[in-house]
């Protein structure tokens, strides 16, 4: 054993905050599944009145709102509580962005995580979700939760992309398009455009309800397959959309399908890649680092691309350089943007 005999330079203050991490997501789970945030929906509340609204005990809710307050959920001024802007766009079960369904979806992802050390030991991921038939059987729920968490991004890449300047006709493709996320703000945004949805039969059916829910429903196509095995025209589209869906394919499967994105796309066309991007070092951001865990965990060939290794992969297939597209209140690289000369 080793005895420190020194004076210690510093607290495991950074290790103390990644142990008790744990503590917040319990503290909004509990506040989700008690519907804290509703109770609060109309404006500004005391303790005993939310207490009230949920059936509550009085300290024990007084207690759970100010843990929320001091993590900026709500804010607490004069003894009353009100929503932030977060939580009344996704933690209100109102919302059309309610993360509700994540939260609880979460806790069968993180169940595969218990089994890292294993994973470590042997290589082997604790689950394997990428497969063509499993994937049929996990992501159609995912892909329903998950939908708020791009939602406002996906807007901001419209944007950027002069999306509601496009022609009359122009096409989009979203391939493994999941609930639509990514081209659903295209498709609000311009009215002329239409939207071919590339996913498994299953997943299609959410992708479906999604379409249905914001209008845009009778200008999508749906092109049910996996993308290895499903025939596409050359020089199509104005845009390719890859939401989330190179990490999972892996290096030599990324490789191929950016080469099929090419062929696809006219001259000129717009690649969309939003992915979880890590520095060149591949040291950091923290939340790419940690997601290329998750990937060990749940996928035997998954991975996560640096900005170096996707421009490499860009350059090879073909396209332009990409572009990092910045994006309001995120610190960490989201999206590349590049083009077919």
């Amino acid at each position: 054993m080793t005895t420190v005999k020194e004076k210690v330079a510093i607290p495991p203050g950074k290790i103390v905050a990644i142990m008790h991490g744990q503590w917040a997501l319990q503290a909004l789970r509990a506040a989700v599944e008690v519907n804290v945030f509703g109770a609060l929906e109309k404006g500004p509340e005391d303790a005993p009145s939310v207490a009230a609204v949920i059936d509550g005990d009085r300290r024990a809710v007084e207690v759970l709102l100010d843990a929320l307050a001091g993590m900026e959920l709500v804010t607490k001024e004069n003894g009353k509580y009100e929503l932030t802007e977060d939580a009344r766009v996704y933690l209100l079960p109102s919302s059309d962005l309610y993360m509700g369904k994540y939260l609880k979806m979460n806790e069968t992802i993180e169940s595969s995580w218990r089994g890292l050390g294993n994973t470590v030991k042997t290589g082997r991921p604790a689950a394997v979700v990428n497969t063509d038939e499993k994937a049929q059987e996990f992501f159609p729920a995912l892909t329903e939760a998950i939908f708020p968490l791009s939602f406002a991004v996906a807007q901001k890449v419209s944007d950027e992309l002069k999306v509601s300047q496009l022609p009359s006709g122009a096409k989009v493709l979203d391939l493994a398009a999941g609930a639509a996320t990514w081209s659903i703000p295209m498709a609000v945004d311009n009215p002329g455009i239409k939207v071919d949805a590339l996913d498994f039969p299953p997943i299609l059916q959410v992708t479906k309800r999604f379409t249905d829910k914001y209008g845009v429903a009778e200008r999508y196509g749906y092109i049910s397959g996996n993308w290895r095995n499903v025939a596409w025209q050359k020089d199509t589209y104005d845009i390719v959309i890859l939401g989330h869906i190179l990490h999972s394919e892996g290096n030599e499967l990324s490789k191929q399908l950016l080469k099929r994105c090419f062929e696809t796309l006219k001259p000129g066309g717009k690649l969309v890649i939003a992915e979880f991007i890590t520095n060149d070092e591949r040291n950091g951001p923290s939340m790419a680092m940690l997601f290329g865990v998750n990937m060990l965990m749940n996928t035997e060939i998954g991975c996560v691309f640096s900005e170096s290794d996707l421009q490499n992969l860009l350059q090879n297939a073909g396209f332009t350089k990409g572009k990092l597209m910045p994006i309001p209140g995120m610190r960490d690289p989201m999206v590349m943007l590049s083009s077919k000369p």
